[in-house]
């Protein structure tokens, strides 16, 4: 089962999908209150097999309701990131000598794969960019198909 979902979720990257789930950050506080220290919880194998096929489910289920019922039918969407959070992200990548292709989701995810991945940006700097870059494109909207 897991191969299958292996295949599954690489197609889906190929297709332009956004990796909304990394590590987890965990803060350690110092005095104060203030963050000290940044260590990241990793999910595990079995975890993401398991969202692979909910993920699979719900396709089904909008292609049914789509199929079927598409007048009275709600379902999710994730629109573009704006472009003032947009340029607020670049803003703060461009202060680190970083940039990032917000033309598609494709290459979102690839510029994000490309900074989470290198080594010669403080890992405590990756994590957060991070953060910041999946807050911009997170929210999801809800949409009729007659909308």
């Amino acid at each position: 089962m897991n191969e299958i979902a292996q295949r599954i979720r690489k197609k889906r990257f190929e297709n332009g999908s956004i990796s909304f789930e990394r590590s987890k950050p965990r803060f350690t506080l110092g005095d104060g209150n203030y963050p000290i220290e940044v260590q990241e919880e990793f999910r595990k194998e079995s975890n993401c097999m398991v969202e692979e096929y909910m993920l699979l489910a719900n396709q089904f289920v909008g292609k049914f309701i789509v199929d079927t019922c598409s007048e009275i039918g709600v379902l999710r969407c994730h629109p573009p990131p704006s472009l003032a959070k947009i340029s607020i992200v670049e803003n703060i990548l461009k202060k680190l000598n970083l940039t990032m292709d917000f033309n598609s989701s494709k290459t979102i995810n690839d510029s994000i794969q490309r900074i989470i991945t290198d080594e010669t940006i403080p890992k405590n700097h990756r994590i957060v960019i991070y953060l910041i870059i999946i807050l911009i494109c997170r929210f999801s909207k809800q949409k009729s198909q007659g909308s």
